[in-house]
């Protein structure tokens, strides 16, 4: 990492606020204060009223995060001096505007119009120039654009786009003013509301449920210095609020983490990968801090719920990142100093841009690489890309904080309820979606086969009350019992527009299922069960090693050393189906390499090596 940003932080500690600063993700005390005492005159033109509204449409609906974007937006970063085309922020905005230029238009705020020419100029200076771009010129406060917006909507009968206005924190003023900029810019709805809160404590699977932690409620019920749009509210009006503005029927609250940079929020530990899928980090048992039981309460709970298809969600655990020495930080403190993540990244179309901790020079690279190899199996089809977020993480947030899609035009939006994972062993399986576009639809298609063919075969659903049923069919009962079926929906809308689902299966991201295998019959497959590298590794002492299984699995390990003598025999007890970790504790052991041999149901699923420090 480049040694810029430490001096700036020195710098900033002693020169009053001139322009746009990196401020933490949440307003500390002492900036709430400076802001008080420093208050910044609106310009003319932000001063006009615009043509917002505080009436949600009645037919609003927020669309999922992996649904379909035709942007992304970037707050550009600025300094004392003006806008930051040197440090290493401005290495991290490149990196993050040119994955986003692959997928769709990567759209940029800056202050003045001078500055889109010293953007363009290191775009192109760092071998990345932009080709797929729109530059918003406009007033500034800071770069955490996840939170104060827009959050983006559909309504009407055309699938229009609108952008909710949240009220963002008090003093941040310029940056609060900026979705209503947007919309006037793109002539879209604006809706505003007195609520506070922010973007990246919002969670939605794009069929009316919706996520937050429970900092909202605290916020708007306590009062000024948070809320002088609004005298405090009660929870219930709090409640009634989200559930209006968020266009949510049914609203579900977590507890606040503690140590977490101060943001309070959601997407610092939990993120929905799709409607029934999420990415949620766990902490090893080592770890003392109270945002441990917190996240494993939240796990619990996800545990208890259904989808929007009335299917459990699949979950999947995703170790917390390491220091960069490799260890793993367990003190309440030392973790908000430093909040580091692996699910704050960014789902857009077709990829994962995901926050990672190491360069080619220093960091925990091969913790990492385990977690990128993790999200290939949560997220399969998308382009993971790793960005570098450590600068971001020492404020409070990381890459999914400094990032806000914009939902696509014209959207073809397809409910499904996949078919996934272990199914008996039969000869037909239903299949049922329900396509919707502005256009209406002209087709809506299941493409499946079995794993190892290149050939699809082409199931056309057909109308049924509103919805398109068919059944993928075949011999599958006299198959072998390791067959899987592969399959993804395609729809086409009557203004020429298609779309799959998943959006990643053009990438091989389809749907897959297989069937039961009974206890004790079949070896482990291990296409779907497996284990991942341990990590930290080399160790000095604990470390963890993730699994995978298709089912619900007895687990156990022999750990081993060099010349096979027989160290420990640990019970991990019954491991559920999806992902988990096994978490290991050498620190008593001599330094050395050592072998640990994973069984599950008593079938042998790997042997791994690691190396204690």
């Amino acid at each position: 990492m480049r040694k810029t940003s430490f001096l700036l932080l020195a710098i900033f500690a002693y020169i009053p606020f001139v322009s746009a600063q990196r401020w933490h993700v949440k307003p500390t005390p002492e900036e709430i204060v400076y802001r008080q005492q420093h208050p910044k005159p609106l310009p003319a033109s932000t001063q006009k009223t615009t043509a917002g509204t505080f009436v949600m449409p009645t037919d609003a609906r927020f669309p999922g995060e992996f649904e379909e974007s035709q942007a992304v937006a970037l707050a550009w970063i600025y300094d004392i001096g003006g806008i930051d085309i040197s440090s290493e922020y401005a290495d991290l905005w490149a990196a993050m505007a040119n994955a986003i230029q692959q997928e769709c238009q990567v759209w940029i705020r800056v202050e003045n119009g001078a500055d889109t020419t010293a953007v363009k100029n290191f775009m192109s200076s760092n071998g990345t120039p932009l080709t797929n771009y729109r530059f918003f010129v406009t007033v500034s406060d800071d770069f955490w654009i996840r939170d104060f917006g827009p959050l983006g909507f559909y309504y009407g009968s055309n699938d229009d786009v609108g952008f909710l206005n949240m009220n963002y924190y008090p003093g941040r003023d310029y940056d609060n003013l900026f979705p209503g900029y947007l919309a006037n810019e793109l002539g879209y709805l604006e809706v505003k509301t007195n609520l506070y809160a922010e973007g990246g404590n919002y969670i939605t699977d794009g069929f009316h449920r919706s996520f937050h932690s429970d900092v909202i409620q605290s916020v708007n019920t306590s009062g000024p210095p948070y809320t002088p749009a609004h005298a405090a509210w009660t929870t219930q009006q709090v409640n009634d609020s989200i559930k209006y503005v968020w266009a949510s029927t049914d609203v579900i609250t977590t507890p606040t983490l503690k140590c977490d940079g101060g943001t309070g929020h959601n997407d610092m530990f939990m993120k929905l990968m799709d409607e029934n899928t999420f990415a949620v980090m766990e902490y090893p048992s080592i770890v003392t801090a109270a945002d441990k039981g917190i996240i494993d309460g939240v796990i619990n709970t996800l545990s208890t719920k259904t989808s929007v298809y009335g299917q459990p969600y699949r979950i999947f655990k995703v170790p917390m990142p390491t220091r960069d020495d490799g260890n793993i930080t367990t003190l309440c403190n030392l973790l908000d100093n430093d909040a580091r993540t692996f699910v704050n990244g960014l789902t857009v179309n077709g990829s994962y841009l995901m926050p990672t901790y190491s360069d080619a020079a220093s960091g925990n690279k091969a913790g990492d690489q385990v977690a990128i190899n993790l999200f290939k199996q949560i997220a399969p089809g998308y382009k993971i890309i790793p960005l570098d977020a450590r600068i971001l993480t020492i404020y409070g947030g990381a890459v999914h904080c400094v990032t806000m899609q914009i939902p696509a035009e014209n959207p073809i939006t397809i409910w499904h309820p996949p078919v996934l994972d272990k199914q008996p062993q039969v000869n037909k399986f239903h299949i049922v979606a329900k396509a919707t576009n502005k256009s209406g639809i002209a087709s809506t298609k299941c493409m499946w086969r079995i794993r190892g063919n290149q050939n699809w075969n082409t199931l056309t659903l057909t109308d049924s009350s509103g919805y398109s049923i068919g059944d993928i069919t075949d011999n599958f009962t006299q198959m072998s019992k390791q067959t899987v079926i592969e399959y993804y929906i395609t729809s086409t809308s009557n203004n020429g527009k298609t779309i799959t689902k998943p959006i990643t299966a053009s990438n091989g991201g389809y749907y897959k299922f297989y069937f039961e295998v009974p206890d004790g019959i079949a070896e482990l497959d291990e296409a779907r069960n497996f284990a991942l590298n341990p990590f930290p590794n080399p160790t000095i002492g604990n470390f963890v090693i993730p699994v995978i299984f298709d089912g619900t699995r007895n687990v156990q390990a022999i750990i081993t050393d060099v010349m096979g003598k027989r160290i420990t025999e640990l019970d991990f007890g019954s491991k559920s189906n999806g992902m988990s970790k096994l978490e290991f504790d050498i620190s008593d052991k001599a330094a050395g390499m050592y072998f640990i041999q994973i069984t599950a149901d008593g079938k042998l699923l790997t042997t791994k090596r690691v190396m204690k420090q």
